[in-house]
């Protein structure tokens, strides 16, 4: 629902777009992986771009708006304009000397700084001159409660989750009350009656003005004109017909904009029993106080409740309520179609209250499942270009990326998610660090030196990247120690006798110890495939290295230009940390704060750049786009922009393959010309088109037709 706007479900979105599908494939520090994660197939390349040009469009118009207008603010504003509207529409029900001073206080209340002087003359005049028994039960205390929320919410500054949630609860019972129907007579059909005697009335009147008028003409020439009801010599009755009929116009007009039409089967009386048999179960007020009253205990006061199993089913409990809800706005919307002023103000008092109670909901939710560095750690790794306000520089990120902090969120997560999808979500410490090893090479590059502190934590890097590729060597030879040790046995038998081994084979213990040695043997294999270094990133670390080392040494024999500061390292960077953050943030958006989408903008756009200039293969030698890195690999990376150029060609040969399989229904080439074709629009974009252009070759084994 609604509620779902203050978490960061528009990076969600963005990411969403960026990569189509989730991925397993492990962490790869080159630049081509951002097309693996993309797949955008050759067929579809089209529509793919388009929708990141839309999106691109988007964040670019509206970029600024989230940091002007944030989510918070704008709720505060919202909130202050239905309050004041639904305090305005009482001011009708108070004295008339007072209800001047009263719509003032309302306005000050929204627009002044400081509300209190204004909420307490409001609530000074409802509970003193408010005539007693006027208005439904629960009216009074729940404006009273929303009154107090708001000057709470706009005085402290703070309007959290949980307390907008609470002033939306009382807002949405205080409306559901105010506009529920409180007689049997429907006030449409009411108003109509009203209107026929309003009709009725002025012809009346104006009948005996007409007949008055004759009578006056013929004593004296002159008609009755509105200056005869000053005349002092006519009678009291001309001016009393004539103001009267003014005021029965002003009525027929107000009723005949306020007339509503009504089905011909009388519909209003269920409509009533509806909305009281609403008020008595599922929307009575102290079922509803006694729901958020449980869940913002939850939230203050976790200890109170006997286990998290206990929350969670005052959670569950909370669901099944919103199901509630939502069936009988539904059934309101499908069986009373035709009662839209009843039904919609009411529609609108139970979307307030479901909105609100959601929000306290989903801080209950959330309190569950406590990760506390989660924003910090998705900003260090895609508030990119731009840097976060934690994390000033890219040093600090690498810095961060190495601390305490960054590994206990990250265990943190682990424990939220089930065992099958721990190792395609969550990267391992040693990406983490190969990760944090591009951020020190981007800030050497950025600042032109190599200081002290840079080179301190890329030594600490570097030497646990080299310890991690030990360890991960010393398990590899003992895995393979063990397995041949293992298959020496099973080859050669045990070294006992024939009598001995039957025995054991027939003996509940040795097929159980064998069976134990296979399973930790893979759990062993696991373990080591799982926190594994590639040789593609320990390159990628001997290149940083490399980097660093021959630019930035310095000695009486060795003088060397320091490396030029281009955006394939920057760019590179970005591409590993998108690799990171994407699976993360497609998991855990709901437990950030919507604050972080505003930080999240510079990466969506550079990423949807990359995108776009490597499709359209456009901008030159030095533009923003995706480049290979070492010799090309024809049947493993992808050349978009080439095999973009074939798709006219392939579109053609196709429609004309079409065509012959008319005549040639099973024609072997051309069933598998056909065939390849569909393949490469569904997917790959290279190594594919290769092979349509052997099916087309006459030496391929078929002529054409």
């Amino acid at each position: 629902g609604p509620a779902l706007l203050s978490k960061a479900v528009w990076s969600h979105c963005m990411l969403g777009v960026l990569n189509s599908s989730v991925t397993t494939d492990r962490w790869e520090p080159q630049t081509e992986a951002l097309l693996s994660l993309s797949h955008v197939s050759l067929g579809e390349w089209k529509e793919r771009i388009h929708q990141l040009e839309v999106v691109s469009s988007v964040l670019w118009e509206n970029m600024a708006f989230p940091a002007i207008v944030d989510f918070r603010g704008t709720n505060l504003r919202l909130q202050g304009a239905v309050l004041r509207r639904q305090l305005q529409s009482m001011g009708d029900l108070l004295p008339p000397n007072l209800q001047e001073g009263y719509m003032e206080s309302c306005e000050s209340l929204v627009e002044d700084s400081d509300p209190l002087i204004a909420a307490q003359e409001i609530q000074t005049v409802l509970r003193n001159f408010m005539p007693p028994n006027l208005l439904p039960e629960g009216i009074m205390g729940a404006c009273t409660a929303c009154l107090q929320q708001f000057v709470q919410s706009k005085v402290q500054g703070g309007n959290s989750q949980a307390q907008c949630g609470v002033f939306w609860v009382n807002m949405g019972l205080l409306q559901v009350r105010v506009w529920t129907p409180q007689t049997i007579f429907d006030p449409a059909v009411k108003r109509a009656y009203k209107l026929n005697y309003a009709q009725q009335e002025l012809a009346l009147l104006q009948d005996e003005w007409k007949a008055r008028s004759l009578l006056s003409e013929l004593k004296t020439g002159q008609e009755l004109k509105e200056s005869s009801t000053t005349d002092g010599f006519q009678h009291p009755r001309i001016r009393y017909m004539w103001i009267r009929m003014q005021q029965v116009k002003e009525q027929i007009a107000e009723l005949s904009r306020k007339q509503a039409f009504r089905p011909q089967e009388p519909q209003y009386s269920r409509l009533f029993q509806d909305l009281q048999h609403y008020l008595s179960t599922i929307g009575h007020m102290s079922v509803v106080e006694e729901l958020l009253s449980q869940l913002l205990k939850a939230l203050q006061d976790p200890s109170s409740f006997r286990s998290k199993s206990a929350i969670k089913g005052l959670l569950k409990e909370e669901t099944v309520w919103q199901n509630s809800q939502q069936q009988f706005c539904q059934k309101l919307m499908e069986d009373y179609p035709l009662f839209p002023d009843l039904v919609g103000p009411v529609r609108t008092g139970l979307l307030q209250l479901r909105h609100g109670m959601r929000l306290v909901a989903s801080q209950v939710a959330a309190s569950l499942t406590p990760v506390p560095g989660l924003p910090k750690f998705v900003s260090c790794l895609l508030s990119f270009p731009s840097v976060s306000p934690g994390l000033p520089s890219d040093l600090a990120r690498a810095e961060f990326l190495c601390s305490r902090t960054c590994m206990d969120v990250l265990h943190s997560l682990v424990k939220l998610l089930p065992q099958q999808d721990r190792d395609s979500v969550i990267a391992q410490p040693s990406t983490l660090l190969l990760n944090a090893l591009l951020y020190v090479q981007c800030y050497t590059l950025s600042t032109g030196e190599l200081s002290e502190e840079a080179c301190s934590l890329f030594r600490h890097i570097s030497q646990a990247v080299v310890n991690e590729w030990d360890d991960q060597d010393k398990r590899r030879r003992e895995q393979e120690q063990t397995e041949a040790s293992l298959y020496r046995s099973r080859l050669h038998g045990s070294g006992l006798t024939e009598d001995e081994q039957e025995e054991k084979d027939f003996s509940l213990e040795g097929p159980a110890d064998t069976e134990q040695v296979c399973e930790e043997l893979e759990a062993q294999q696991g373990a080591a495939e799982a926190g594994s270094l590639s040789v593609s990133a320990m390159n990628t670390m001997v290149h940083v290295h490399q980097c660093m080392c021959l630019g930035y040494a310095q000695s009486l024999w060795y003088q060397s230009p320091p490396p030029t500061n281009n955006s394939k390292e920057h760019i590179k960077a970005l591409i590993s940390s998108y690799q990171i953050a994407s699976p993360v943030m497609s998991h855990f958006y709901h437990l950030m704060d919507s604050e972080l989408d505003l930080q999240l903008t510079g990466c969506g756009l550079l990423l949807s750049a990359l995108l776009q200039n490597t499709f359209k293969g456009s901008g030159g030698f030095d533009a923003l786009a995706v480049s290979s890195e070492g010799p090309y690999d024809f049947y493993q990376q992808p050349n978009v922009s080439e095999a973009r150029l074939c798709l006219p060609v392939l579109e053609h040969l196709t429609e004309a393959v079409r065509k012959r399989l008319e005549e040639w229904p099973e024609h072997p080439a051309l069933v598998q010309v056909s065939t390849s074709y569909r393949d490469i629009s569904h997917g790959e974009m290279t190594h594919d088109i290769f092979f349509v252009s052997l099916q087309m070759s006459p030496t391929h084994g078929h002529e054409w037709p």
